[in-house]
């Protein structure tokens, strides 16, 4: 498929060359439409969800997320099968959203904008559900009315019968049989028709050739007077074929509403409450709630900045990296991370899961590599229909000079009862249970790909500062600090979200000024401020002797000093006796090696721990380990190991009340989710068995319906039947034996003993 879209060869798919009604998606040049419609816009990127009803199959994903080779203005687009949406970035000053939607469009994926309901969750039949069940109930009229009128074939009643009402029933069948194909089979048609002008051989091409094979072969037959036809075949073919679609629409539906609104984000937001920061979840944040945003954190939903200066990062949401100077009164988007002093926002909107979640599958943020079971999925999906396509045509011209009756029903057999449907559902289907069960046990993946991954990892390298172990402060004797500096350095540390700046937050029982200026947070060195008109820093630095802790600085001069006391978290110990049977296992850290003693017990080579690590010593130690073959798992808290964690094969964060989320990570971990790392790694492994026992299945049914097929044994209502069931078989082996695994492992939070979410 690559090469038929080769692009030397092909000019492509344009707006140019493609014939595309001015008149329509008119709606789209109201700009208060297209604002509501619009996730953000900046000058140089708009980005758009849309739904798209006719995806459903590989194909289909291969065409609509390679736009941005084909037309210009496209910067990139990301499909969610599952939900049969689009994300698709574009240039505004190329393409408005009304040509992004003709495009769509013109090659065969209308986009259905329902403007009543945006934004809104999906619990209600769409319209193109209803449109599915008018076409079903259509195709069930024309079948059981055709069935009956064919009674005479089946009981080899003579043709010749004098009754005009039997000599009728042909004709009858026939009227029947026009709204069938070209109303309840039009989706088919519509969708293959528009896949061979824009030169994109879809699965909806040998299904429609088979429709109307059988359609115009049964017509010649009845109007020439030379048979009945094949009418009930026909009618039976369109039935089941919409039956089988409309399962798995239903199917897609119930996975993907589990994945957006009843899995667990595991983020918290600092929620303001009479003056008062409350952690809380992000599913139980609303409209009009008023949240602290301190440096480096995430803002979650869009909303209207009233207290500070905002200087927004959007890299996240556009992939531009400068960041973006926000007033008092003006609009905050989500996704956008605050560079600078804490902000307050009142929120505009409920958070949205689902939006969160595919930011964090920006294409910024994807990890390019080949993956053996989708790659196995992806090329089936694209040259399927190209083997099919032969094997029907070889069939039809080998039956033709035997039996031309024969010929056509081999002929629409073949096309209709292969299908890769079974392999390229696979993977959604199965991965897609695992994503939402763990989802709503506060383990939380980015998408199906990070499970292939886990599969293969070999080595996990930990950071050990909020990763393994928890922190206590140990101050100095020697110097105590004032109220008055207590104040100052409360102020500084309300702005960071490191966990010794939390640490302090809770030291200082003392109310901090109301403002800060020229507030810098450097990685790996500290944090530093002019409050009330005096230098405040707190930094690495000597503690008492030679030893390493962090000081705290007033106008230059040390006023204070104390050391983090490590202990390891719960279960930490067992976690680690299951990880040394199977991996390679590493510290690397940015603190000194005073709890070397402490991890000595976890890490059973002295060589395999590195302290004192600044964070692109992190990414350099884990692109090392990646050059020397290994797959690598990064576990850290997302602070100062940002770089690491994109490096590593698997990234994963761990949270605990914090909004420290990076999208670099692969994968958020509630800390009191740790002890379940291992058994986490071996799901995923047991997770792609299961695909490959589905793959298995889907080429035994292949081969064997084919085998019946080209032999001319099987009817095509029997392909049909067969079609969609082999595609729910895959879907039961799928949910089954993952659901089964689930429970084994046993990740309820039935088990979690130290965690409760504070609202």
């Amino acid at each position: 498929m690559e090469n038929y879209y080769s692009l030397e060869e092909n000019p492509g798919i344009s707006l140019k060359n493609i014939k595309i009604s001015p008149n329509s998606y008119v709606v789209l040049d109201a700009p208060d439409v297209v604002e509501s419609l619009l996730s953000i816009k900046t000058d140089k990127v708009a980005k758009v969800t849309l739904k798209l009803p006719n995806i459903h199959c590989a194909s289909c994903l291969w065409l609509l997320e390679n736009l941005y080779k084909f037309q210009e203005g496209i910067i990139s687009s990301r499909v969610n099968f599952m939900k049969k949406e689009a994300v698709i970035s574009f240039d505004p000053n190329i393409m408005s959203l009304k040509q992004v939607a003709q495009l769509l469009a013109a090659v065969g994926y209308p986009p259905e904008l329902n403007l009543g309901t945006i934004n809104a969750e999906e619990t209600g039949m769409s319209p193109a559900s209803k449109k599915m069940l008018y076409r079903l109930g259509v195709a069930g009229f024309a079948f059981g009315n055709i069935m009956l009128m064919s009674f005479p074939d089946y009981l080899h009643i003579d043709e010749h019968a004098s009754d005009v009402a039997l000599r009728a029933f042909p004709y009858m069948n026939f009227v029947l049989a026009v709204p069938m194909v070209f109303y309840s089979g039009w989706d088919y048609l519509d969708s293959a028709w528009k896949g061979i002008k824009s030169r994109h051989l879809n699965m909806d091409v040998p299904i429609s050739l088979g429709f109307l094979a059988l359609f115009f072969r049964s017509a010649y037959e009845v109007f020439a007077g030379v048979g009945t036809g094949y009418f009930d075949s026909l009618a039976g073919l369109i039935f089941f074929l919409l039956i089988g679609k409309w399962f798995q629409d239903r199917t897609y539906r119930k996975i993907a509403f589990d994945r957006d609104y009843r899995s667990y984000f595991p983020i918290w937001a600092n929620k303001m409450v009479d003056g008062e920061e409350v952690p809380t979840a992000l599913n139980q944040l609303t409209k009009d709630d008023i949240i602290l945003v301190r440096n480096g954190e995430m803002v979650p939903s869009d909303g209207q900045l009233i207290e500070g200066k905002g200087l927004i990062d959007y890299s996240f949401v556009t992939g531009e990296s400068e960041p973006v100077k926000v007033d008092k009164g003006e609009k905050v988007y989500a996704g956008g991370y605050q560079q600078g002093p804490a902000i307050q926002i009142a929120l505009l909107t409920d958070v949205s899961q689902s939006y969160l979640t595919n930011l964090w599958n920006n294409d910024a943020f994807v990890k390019e590599k080949e993956r053996p079971a989708s790659a196995l999925s992806d090329v089936v999906g694209r040259r399927f229909t190209y083997v099919i396509l032969m094997i029907a045509f070889l069939t039809l011209f080998y039956w033709l000079p035997r039996d031309w009756s024969l010929a056509i029903y081999a002929f629409t057999s073949v096309l209709i009862v292969a299908c890769p449907c079974a392999i390229s559902l696979s993977i959604p289907f199965t991965l897609g249970n695992v994503l939402s069960v763990l989802g709503r046990n506060r383990i939380y993946l980015k998408n199906t790909m990070v499970i292939e991954d886990l599969a293969e990892i070999n080595h996990i390298v930990f950071d050990k500062t909020g990763t393994l172990t928890q922190k206590g402060l140990h101050f100095s004797e020697r110097k105590r600090l004032t109220p008055y500096q207590k104040r100052m350095v409360k102020t500084l540390v309300l702005q960071s979200n490191h966990p010794i700046s939390r640490l302090l937050q809770q030291e200082m029982d003392v109310t901090p000024f109301g403002r800060i200026t020229d507030y810098q947070e450097v990685l790996g060195y500290g944090v530093k401020g002019i409050v009330d008109g005096h230098q405040v820093e707190v930094v690495s630095g000597a503690f008492e002797g030679e030893q390493t802790g962090t000081q705290i600085r007033i106008d230059g001069q040390v006023v204070g000093s104390f050391l983090t006391i490590d202990k390891l978290r719960p279960k930490v110990k067992e976690l680690f006796a299951d990880l040394r049977q199977k991996y390679k296992l590493s510290l690397i850290s940015g603190d000194n090696d005073s709890a070397k003693g402490l991890m000595s017990e976890l890490f059973a080579k002295a060589g395999s721990m590195y302290y004192e690590q600044k964070p692109e010593d992190k990414l350099n130690f884990i692109e090392e380990l990646k050059r020397q073959g290994d797959k690598v798992m990064m576990v850290g808290d997302g602070l100062n190991d940002a770089g690491a964690l994109k490096m590593a094969d698997v990234g994963v964060v761990l949270t605990e009340e914090g909004n420290n989320f990076t999208p670099a990570s692969d994968l958020i971990l509630s800390v009191n989710k740790l002890p379940k790392l291992a058994d986490i790694l071996t799901l995923s492994q047991k997770s792609i068995k299961v695909i490959y026992k589905a793959y298995l299945f889907a080429l035994i049914y292949n081969i064997i319906g084919l085998s019946f097929a080209v032999r001319g044994l099987l009817s095509p209502v029997i392909a049909a039947i067969l079609m969609p069931l082999s595609s729910i078989t895959v879907v039961l082996i799928g949910v089954i034996l993952s659901t089964l695994l689930l429970k084994k492992m046993d990740f309820s939070q039935n088990n979690d003993t130290n965690h409760q979410t504070r609202v």
